[in-house]
């Protein structure tokens, strides 16, 4: 199970406002509209 897959269970289990720290930069169109994920290898949080 990686992060997509955790967000998405809870995402059905009803919480809204969810976020992902990660070592990967992901497009905008790759994250589901329910989260919102954080870059933790740059010194600025990016949000995609």
């Amino acid at each position: 199970m990686n992060g997509f897959d955790l967000a998405h269970k809870l995402h059905e289990s009803g919480y809204a406002r969810l976020w992902m720290m990660t070592g990967t930069i992901f497009e905008k169109h790759e994250v589901p509209t329910y989260l919102k994920v954080a870059a933790k290898d740059t010194k600025d949080i990016e949000y995609c």
